[in-house]
């Protein structure tokens, strides 16, 4: 009669080591002296590969400078592949640049790079396969930083300008332009700065609101940066209550595995997740105030 065997495995253990990328399962029975086997084969899925990531122009100005990002070479023959673009520096900070597409580019303005790099900013991409195999790859562009006018009155002007535009977009142009603005500025904490500073969370946290609204595929998309372990601790990282509620119910319900311990602590740990996401976009600190 036939017996159905439970096999539990240890994650990450089955790793063809032939580079055949196939893996072999062997069922011996014994009865005395005779000894009989069967066996199948199982082809793993392999992720993208030999793709690299391509930068036009390879240098330029946060704000100002529309860089056309290519991933270019991937091989794969389980399409189609979706690509996800983002940035990210030594601090942590990860931004996603755009809803993940099937599209093998993106133009986009990006975040100032890191000073002591020589304003080396690091992008990339997460190639991903139709049954979800995924690479990561990564290189440096260079982004010089955007120079608002001196008068704080003539940048909080200018500002205001460029954010009401790209509200008008796609949904992460907001995100974009705010990461570009802030990393511009660099850590400064006059109150022009903190004014500047506060325009560009209340702009930030609009932008998510609208996005996340009657909308789980929005909702994903919004908070998709948002998975990183640290919390900002930042003063300028309240959010108002209609933020929470706005993303509440769908984020709970696709990212969140806490879905029956009541809503009060859902709505901290959308909250808690939101205050992070916007310190990754404005490139905050842990310690500023």
């Amino acid at each position: 009669a036939a017996q159905i065997v439970p096999l539990v495995i240890q994650a990450n253990a089955l790793k063809p080591d032939d580079g055949s990328g196939t893996l072999r399962f062997r069922l011996t029975a014994s009865a005395e002296e005779l000894v009989s086997y069967a066996e199948v084969v199982v082809t793993l899925n392999r992720p993208p590969s030999d793709g690299w990531l391509e930068s036009i122009p390879a240098n330029g100005t946060a704000v100002d400078t529309l860089y056309n990002l290519s991933a270019v070479g991937w091989i794969d023959t389980d399409l189609p592949m979706t690509y996800r673009w983002f940035t990210t520096d030594k601090a942590g900070h990860h931004v996603v640049l755009a809803k993940a597409s099937n599209s093998n580019r993106v133009s986009t303005v990006l975040p100032t790079g890191a000073v002591e790099d020589g304003y080396d900013l690091t992008y990339g991409a997460t190639v991903i396969d139709a049954f979800g195999g995924s690479a990561v790859k990564t290189d440096t562009t260079v982004v010089m930083p955007y120079a608002l006018p001196e008068d704080h009155g003539a940048a909080m002007s200018e500002a205001r300008s460029m954010l009401s535009g790209a509200a008008g977009s796609d949904s992460f142009a907001v995100q974009r332009l705010v990461s570009a603005l802030a990393t511009s500025m660099g850590t400064k904490r006059s109150d022009d700065a903190i004014e500047m500073r506060t325009l560009l969370v209340t702009s930030l946290e609009a932008s998510i609101t609208s996005m996340t609204t009657g909308s789980e595929e929005l909702t994903a998309d919004a908070v998709s940066g948002m998975w990183l372990p640290s919390l900002c601790s930042s003063a300028l990282m309240k959010l108002s209550p209609t933020s929470v509620q706005a993303v509440q119910f769908s984020f709970v319900h696709t990212k969140c595995p806490l879905v029956n311990i009541g809503d009060q602590f859902r709505a901290q740990c959308v909250l808690a997740r939101l205050r992070k996401c916007i310190c990754d976009v404005l490139h905050f600190p842990q310690n500023v105030p």
